[in-house]
This record gives C-alpha cells, sequence and structure tokens, in this order.
C-alpha cells in the first residue's frame, strides 16, 4: 500500500529472527539477541537506501530523500 502511493518501501529481514529460523527464534535468547541488535540493522538499512539514492548506478538514484523517512514495523516475538 505504502509503495503503491509513491512511498519507497525497504523491508529488511533480521537474520536469527525470520520466518526461516521460526523454530529457533521464539527463545529467550534469541529474542533478546534480535532486541538488541534491531537498531544497528535498521541504521545499516537506512544508510544502504540512502548511499543507493546518490549513486547514479542505482535505481533509487534521486528517489531517496534522507531528511524525509520514517519507520513502522509490526511483530516482534512469538
Amino acid at each position: 500500500m505504502l509503495a503503491s502511493r509513491g512511498f519507497v518501501v525497504v523491508a529488511p529481514p533480521h537474520p536469527g529472527n525470520t520466518i526461516f529460523e521460526l523454530s529457533t527464534c521464539g527463545t529467550s535468547l534469541a529474542q533478546a539477541t534480535s532486541f538488541f541488535e534491531r537498531p544497528a540493522d535498521m541504521i545499516f538499512v537506512l544508510d544502504q537506501i540512502i548511499a543507493a539514492g546518490e549513486d547514479p548506478m542505482s535505481p533509487f538514484h534521486a528517489a531517496i530523500d534522507g531528511s524525509r523517512v520514517a519507520m513502522t514495523g509490526h511483530s516482534f516475538g512469538v
């Protein structure tokens, strides 16, 4: 829905906390690790998409305004 309204949507996976690790990502250790790593994941993704917007070879060139970003999410846990 957001992309259909002109927003660039980036949906990063969070290693160790995806559907592919469902059998192990619900443990207390996995949840704590994911909780502490999540901010760094999001900073990395934001830095990468802003850099892509500045790269003339990127399909995102000139499509990213680093001064106008937002973040949303859903679920965190089992």
